[in-house]
């Protein structure tokens, strides 16, 4: 079944897509790898992460649940959407904090300190970087406006 929706979807986007049985091997070349899941364990794991790659953890929203593993949140230079939520929500973060191996300190910055200039990003070709999102509501207002913007005809921003 995967095998087939991944050959329906370059059909369709005329686009290479691949299927893989194992995570390991799903990642090992990828540049961009998300995590969209209600995981309570890790799914994603520091060893696998290939070097220059960038993690979009946006399952997982409990501090109790997670979807990367402690080496894995070491590995890379940590951003949100929110600082608050990130501090008191996500097991993600919240974990290894109690494991003694990272502080709140370690957090680079919020995704608009990076957009808008005040903090830094990704400052190196081989650094990994992780998003870790818990959603805002300002982030759901903005979809929303998006795709009213896409099926009204309007060109959006």
């Amino acid at each position: 079944m995967v095998s087939g929706l991944a050959k329906n979807m370059s059909q369709k986007y005329n686009i290479p897509v691949n299927a893989f049985d194992h995570a390991p091997e799903a990642i090992q070349q990828a540049d961009i790898i998300c995590t969209v899941t209600a995981s309570g364990e890790p799914v994603l794991k520091g060893s696998w992460i290939p070097a220059g790659a960038h993690i979009n953890a946006v399952g997982a929203c409990t501090p109790s649940a997670r979807e990367l593993d402690t080496e894995a949140v070491l590995r890379s230079k940590i951003f949100t959407d929110s600082y608050e939520s990130l501090f008191n929500e996500a097991g993600d973060f919240l974990i290894p904090k109690m494991e003694g191996v990272l502080t709140n300190d370690e957090v680079k910055g919020e995704l608009g300190e990076v957009i808008s200039g005040e903090k830094k990003g990704r400052e190196g070709a081989q650094e990994i970087t992780l998003f870790k999102s818990l959603g805002i509501a300002t982030e759901d207002l903005f979809a929303a406006w998006h795709i009213y913007q896409k099926i009204s005809g309007n060109n959006p921003v």
